[in-house]
């Protein structure tokens, strides 16, 4: 309670006087130390040095409640009752070693006496044989704690020869093709130094950031891999339901945005997803160009999306081609939502990409 109490009151003060902004706590300690070390640190990474020395007791790389959570608690005045019980019960205050994830169990050994070190490693061991850990940011840890091994001298992780091991586990891992429903992942699992509220070991090794490159290239090929198939998924979708279609592609506040940032689309033939539109009810055309509106404003943003830019035009072309061919009514309703919202569109993201070069 000490340290959990501390640590919300620390936080309350800093982060609602705006001496810490939400963005910089989320940050792991892992990260703030090392951008500590490089010459000429930010501002941002200055103001947080500031804070943390303020507060020379407070534990801020506390693992006991994760950092969004607190941002929640303290700004949203939100009390995530659940997620904050799992949390609690993934830390050694309450959890026994062999209750947690080994990867996790190993990253507190320190907690743990000494004659049980052995044990915990060779639980880690037994799951990085078996390809235990999928999930993006275990992988990470996996990659930390694979390097750790090393430099301390644990036998099986020679120095010569952990890269290659660790590389074929993310190999393998990826080795198939992703499920439509793991697309989903945040582009700052890396950025942000930590998941799960530990941070990410031996992230300062050249090393680390070899691996998380190639771990990066293969869970892309991974879901590269799935694109096809959720291609004709989305196709059917967009005339069955146009709105599940929207929210599967756009970020909104009404749906998970599946593939808001995925260059799926493109794996639909345009002059198919020309006609698709071209025949579909009017109101289904407005929301499948509204759609597209929306899905590209992150354009500047994403690179995948950045390679649909041709198919997207070719899209526009064969609209404008079909619209001819429509009755009068139709053909004037289509041209109307078109000149609304797929013309500007176009011409938006030509003149932000243009920008941005």
């Amino acid at each position: 309670m000490r340290e959990l109490v501390s640590l919300l009151c620390a936080s309350a003060i800093e982060l609602r006087s705006g001496r810490l902004s939400a963005e910089t706590f989320r940050r792991n300690d892992a990260l703030h130390q090392l951008r500590l070390q490089t010459d000429g640190q930010d501002a941002e990474t200055k103001s947080a040095e500031e804070v943390f020395r303020r507060y020379p007791t407070v534990r801020f790389d506390s693992a006991l409640i994760d950092r969004e959570t607190i941002v929640e608690i303290v700004l949203k005045s939100k009390l995530p009752i659940t997620r904050i019980q799992r949390q609690l019960k993934q830390h050694p205050f309450f959890a026994k070693p062999e209750e947690m994830p080994s990867w996790r169990a190993l990253l507190f050994s320190s907690e743990e006496p000494i004659e049980m070190h052995d044990a915990m490693v060779g639980r880690f061991e037994a799951d990085f044989d078996r390809r235990t850990f999928h999930e993006e940011a275990e992988i990470y840890h996996v990659i930390g704690l694979s390097l750790w091994l090393s430099e301390i001298g644990f036998p099986s992780w020679e120095e010569a020869l952990v890269v290659e091991k660790v590389r074929r586990y993310i190999s393998d891992v990826y080795n198939g093709t992703a499920d439509p429903d793991e697309m989903q992942t945040s582009t700052l699992v890396l950025e942000m130094g930590g998941a799960f509220g530990l941070a990410y070991t031996n992230m300062q090794d050249p090393r680390f950031s070899e691996l998380a490159n190639f771990h990066a290239q293969q869970r892309a090929a991974w879901q590269g891999r799935a694109y096809p198939a959720i291609a004709v998924s989305l196709r059917r979708l967009m005339t069955e339901d146009s709105e599940a279609f929207l929210r599967d592609i756009c970020f909104t506040n009404g749906g998970a945005g599946r593939f808001a940032r995925r260059g799926v689309l493109k794996h639909i033939p345009a002059d198919e997803f020309a006609a698709a539109i071209a025949n579909a009810h009017y109101r289904d055309q407005r929301e499948q160009l509204v759609a597209l509106a929306i899905r590209y404003q992150q354009v500047t943003a994403e690179f995948e999306l950045q390679e649909e830019v041709p198919w997207l035009k070719e899209v526009q072309q064969h609209l404008h081609s079909l619209g001819k061919l429509l009755p009068p009514i139709a053909r004037s309703n289509l041209f109307g939502l078109t000149r609304e919202s797929l013309d500007k569109t176009v011409a938006d993201v030509e003149e932000r990409l243009r920008g941005k070069c």
